[in-house]
């Protein structure tokens, strides 16, 4: 079957990765090794496909179901082993490298998932160096899978965040950026079966009442481990944006700054450490 004839036989699933040639070549050279640009697919090519149809019409996340998905500028490879990147993690990324873009800095990424906030900074920062921690070690896997097809220089490290006793294996730090996992067990009842069926719980959820316990972590890890003048920036969650603000300003943090997506929504944070 020739590419054309693949690319109409998917456009009824209305799917921005299908519908680019480049993104069906690209599953094409991953999975299979096959180079030829509009060469007939071979049965087994073609069940593969098939099998990616039948998963997005039984409701797993179209991005799973392909194996990649595009953010930012680049094409990642992502599966359930980490959380389907979002558009305002790409607007903090945004934030962030438009001040720091051209310093040379030693950054942290806590909680990194498929690795797309470590990289990024990898790839845009080029004078940094980028540290990328996850308590996932299917995530780091994933993550040094992307940092590999990306050829970014990155250092993975396996570490539970919130068990204190760890923190004595990082270092110093001029810039520390995390999307935590800050939604409430007790909020489950409101997220879509299609998140919940699908995405890592790990990455989703935190054990406290109110979702702050890894920003209040963070908060205090960057009292001893943020250089003079370095900066956290963070993604939140909107309904508590206000709450997280607070918590760094009576830490000790300064020039503490919430930022809204272009959804409107408070959902980034930025703050710094001055002693």
């Amino acid at each position: 079957m020739a590419m054309n004839k693949l690319v109409e036989r998917f456009s009824s699933l209305k799917s921005q990765f299908f519908l680019d040639a480049k993104v069906i070549q690209k599953i094409r050279t991953d999975r299979f090794g096959h180079l030829a640009g509009d060469a007939l697919w071979t049965s087994e090519e073609e069940l593969t496909l098939t099998k990616i149809i039948s998963d997005i019409q039984s409701g797993i996340p179209e991005q799973y179901a392909i194996g990649y998905t595009y953010w930012y500028q680049w094409l990642w490879k992502i599966d359930s082993r980490a959380l389907i990147p979002r558009p305002e993690t790409e607007e903090l990324l945004e934030w962030l490298v438009s001040v720091h873009g051209d310093e040379e800095m030693s950054c942290l990424d806590i909680g990194t998932g498929s690795g797309i906030l470590a990289i990024g900074m990898a790839l845009i920062m080029e004078r940094s160096s980028v540290t990328a921690i996850d308590i996932s070690q299917g995530a780091l896997y994933l993550c040094r899978e992307n940092a590999e097809r990306l050829q970014a220089d990155i250092h993975l490290q396996q570490l539970d965040f919130l068990d204190k006793t760890g923190h004595s294996q990082l270092g110093k730090y001029n810039l520390i950026v995390s999307n935590p996992p800050y939604i409430p067990q007790h909020e489950k009842a409101l997220m879509s079966d299609n998140v919940l069926d699908h995405e890592p719980h790990l990455a989703l959820f935190t054990d406290s009442d109110d979702g702050q316990d890894f920003y209040h972590a963070i908060a205090h890890f960057g009292e001893s481990h943020l250089s003079q003048g370095g900066w956290v920036y963070l993604e939140l969650n909107e309904y508590r944006a206000q709450e997280t603000a607070l918590h760094f300003r009576e830490s000790g943090y300064h020039n503490v700054q919430i930022k809204r997506d272009l959804q409107g929504k408070e959902r980034m944070l930025r703050a710094q450490w001055i002693r």
